[in-house]
C-alpha cells in the first residue's frame, strides 16, 4: 500500500484533477494544449469512495498498464522493498 507522500507524488506527476462528489471522488486527466486552443475535456482515470481509494486505484491501473510489479515479501519478516529513484553511486 502506498504512503500518502507516494500518492500525492503520483497526483502531481501526472497532473491529475480531483473532483469531489457527494458520495465519491473522481481523478481526471486533461490533455495539455496551447493557451490559445479551446479547453479539452477531462478524462476519468479512477474513482473511489475516498481520495485515498481513488489514488490507489489509479496507481494500480498505471502499474498494470506498464507491467510494474512489486516483489511479494511475507509480512512477518518486516522487510520492505524500496524502489530506487535516480542514480546510485
Amino acid at each position: 500500500m502506498p504512503s500518502d507522500a507516494e500518492r500525492f507524488r503520483f497526483l502531481a506527476k501526472f497532473r491529475l484533477h480531483v473532483a469531489f462528489h457527494a458520495d465519491h471522488v473522481t481523478l481526471m486527466w486533461q490533455e495539455k494544449v496551447q493557451h490559445w486552443e479551446a479547453s479539452p475535456p477531462y478524462y476519468p482515470v479512477a474513482s473511489g469512495p475516498t481520495l485515498e481509494d481513488a489514488t490507489d486505484a489509479a496507481i494500480a491501473r498505471y502499474n498494470r498498464k506498464h507491467s510494474i510489479t512489486t516483489p511479494k515479501v511475507p509480512e512477518r519478516t518486516g522487510v520492505q522493498w524500496l524502489q530506487v529513484r535516480g542514480s546510485v553511486s
